[in-house]
């Protein structure tokens, strides 16, 4: 990544998603899009 990019991070709901968009952030990352899901019945 370099900085100033926009990141993309799949399942950041879970641990090494969390310090993922931690870390994106860090690293100067512009913009990070973060995607979750739900259980649905």
């Amino acid at each position: 990544m370099k900085n100033g990019e926009t990141v993309r991070i799949h399942a950041s709901a879970s641990g090494v998603g969390t310090i993922s968009v931690q870390l994106a952030k860090t690293f100067g990352a512009k913009h990070v899009i973060a995607t979750a899901s739900t259980i649905i019945n």
